[in-house]
C-alpha cells in the first residue's frame, strides 16, 4: 500500500532541494522567489507570471504580488 504522506514529504523534500541547488548562490529573498517561482509553474502548469501567482493561492491580490515579485 502506498503511504501519501511519506510520498508528498519526499517530493516536497526534493523539489526544495532542487530549488536551493539552482539558487544556491543568491540571496534569501531571491531564493525564496526562486522557489515560489518554481512550485508556481509546476503546480499551475503554466508560464505566464498571472497564472504562477494564482497557483500559489496567497492571501494578497495579483497585482501585489507580482510587483513586490518582480522588484
Amino acid at each position: 500500500m502506498i503511504n501519501y504522506n511519506r510520498l508528498g514529504y519526499e517530493i516536497k523534500k526534493d523539489f526544495t532541494n532542487f530549488s536551493v541547488k539552482i539558487s544556491q548562490k543568491l540571496k534569501r529573498p531571491q531564493q525564496k522567489f526562486v522557489h515560489q517561482m518554481v512550485y508556481g509553474i509546476l503546480a499551475g502548469n503554466k508560464l505566464h507570471l498571472s497564472e504562477i501567482a494564482r497557483s500559489l493561492t496567497l492571501t494578497m491580490g495579483l497585482m501585489p504580488m507580482t510587483i513586490t515579485a518582480i522588484s
